[in-house]
């Protein structure tokens, strides 16, 4: 019986390991739209670590959040008190436009019908690097994400379409 305990041992010990990993660090997803393209592409993969420090994402930080029963993926682009506007195909960050030139091509416009979004303390607006197709917080009808609803943020995908 010890020999057979020795000789299996790994197998529980590995599967509470997996199970800690996955619920506690590591998330992994699919991409299902092209919401996030081009630096993240519909029929993608994902790997994301879970954040814990929820209340200090940085602007431009791709994240995953729960939104209703699925996550989804964006870019924290509105911080907990920031004025975000939308002019002349550009963001405005408190009047001042956000350069975006490190994830999105300098042609990228992006509209809204709401002109100005005050994110509440606590939480975040999301936008999708696709603007012209993506749905986002300038179309939800509650358009600001609480910083419980983040899960984490994208390390990598791969696509496999």
């Amino acid at each position: 019986m010890k020999k057979l305990i020795r000789e299996y041992a790994y197998i529980p010990i590995t599967l509470i390991a997996a199970w800690l990993l996955f619920a506690k660090v590591v998330v992994i997803g699919y991409i299902p739209t092209a919401s996030m393209e081009p630096n993240y592409m519909a029929g993608s993969v994902f790997v994301g670590l879970r954040i814990l420090d929820r209340d200090n994402i940085e602007r431009g930080t791709p994240v995953l959040f729960h939104f209703g029963n699925v996550i989804y993926v964006k870019r924290a682009i509105g911080l907990s008190g920031d004025t975000v506007s939308f002019a002349d195909g550009f963001v405005y960050i408190n009047g001042t436009a956000l350069d975006e030139t490190e994830y999105l091509n300098a042609s990228v416009r992006t509209e809204s019908d709401t002109e100005t979004f005050s994110v509440p303390y606590g939480c975040y607006l999301m936008l999708g690097d696709n603007r012209s197709v993506s749905y986002d917080a300038r179309y939800w009808p509650d358009p600001y994400t609480p910083s419980e609803d983040i899960v984490g943020r994208i390390l990598f995908s791969v696509r496999v379409k």
